[in-house]
């Protein structure tokens, strides 16, 4: 799952990717949601990462002291013929400076929209946080990417249960990335009320509550060691479940719901949709304000093409 959030000047934008260096064990604990692989438990809550990770440039991004630093590393690449563009650097936080956002590619695709949505709050929270410290001249502490992949790893290991570096405030102990998760939301919450997304954003204590999407594929699995099941969970966690579709036969009877006292799945998505159109019209409105990076880049090449890899 890729978020966007436009950024208003490339300069402000490679300081706000090194602040967010620091959140990625957090966004990958919260997301987490790919525990097998063809079929079999791997012991990890996020197996996509570590397929990710055989692919070139891919992984947390170095920090980049400007601007100009980084694009001296993309044209070198580019007229080496190594990439064809910019777009071809799959790092888990990127610049997209055609668009002028930043790019947190991080995450596992989530299962239920409802995540999706809260995720995209808790990015959007951050990336205000750390462009009004900008703003003010404030240093935005980032780590050596040693210390980020660590927490990386044991996010991807132990998912919501990840025993993390604690890189801001230096503690010797390790502590739960969830504590961390808590401490983050307390920081951005006024920002998500400025933004609109408050609401949004208590979608995270939820997933803290009741687990990410490896949590409840791997409950699901361990009653009674059938995949087909752990499918069956994911598919009507779906939005083509919740609204129902003759492909799985007849629709979800409301009345059924309401009688067995459970929340209809078409009325959580359609209010998860309305959420999530939401966010996307706050985006445009803000993105109005915010030109791309275009007549700032460095190297010709990076104004010419864009390509879209997963």
């Amino acid at each position: 799952m890729h978020v966007h959030c436009a950024v208003d000047g490339p300069e402000k934008a490679i300081q706000v990717v090194n602040g967010l260096l620091n959140h990625l064990g957090q966004l990958l604990a919260l997301s987490a949601s790919s525990p097998f692989w063809r079929g079999e438990t791997t012991g990890l809550a996020s197996s996509r990462q570590m397929v990710f990770a055989a692919l070139p440039r891919s992984g947390p991004p170095p920090r980049f002291d400007d601007y100009g630093d980084y694009a001296e590393l993309v044209g070198q690449l580019e007229r080496t013929g190594c990439i064809a563009d910019y777009t071809q650097i799959w790092w888990d936080i990127r610049l997209h400076p055609r668009l002028g956002t930043i790019e947190v590619r991080v995450c596992d695709a989530v299962t239920r929209v409802e995540d999706a949505v809260a995720i995209a709050a808790y990015v959007q929270g951050l990336v205000k946080l750390y462009s009004e410290r900008f703003d003010r001249g404030e240093e935005i502490p980032s780590f050596h990417r040693i210390l980020t992949s660590e927490n990386k790893w044991l996010a991807a290991r132990y998912g919501l249960e990840a025993p993390v570096m604690d890189l801001a405030t230096g503690r010797r102990n390790r502590v739960p990335v969830a504590q961390l998760v808590r401490r983050t939301l307390r920081d951005i919450e006024p920002h998500a009320r400025e933004l609109g997304s408050d609401r949004e954003l208590e979608g995270i204590r939820e997933i803290l509550a009741r687990g990410n999407g490896s949590d409840r594929q791997l409950r699901v699995f361990n009653a009674n060691r059938d995949i087909v099941e752990v499918v069956r969970e994911i598919a009507e966690a779906t939005e083509v479940a919740a609204v129902g579709s003759p492909a799985w036969g007849s629709p979800p009877s409301p009345a059924a719901d309401a009688a067995a006292g459970r929340p209809h799945p078409a009325g959580r998505a359609g209010r998860a949709r309305a959420e999530l159109a939401g966010l996307v019209r706050g985006h445009r409105r803000r993105r109005a304000g915010a030109a791309p990076f275009l007549s700032l880049r460095l190297d010709r090449n990076l104004n010419e093409r864009d390509g879209a890899p997963a």
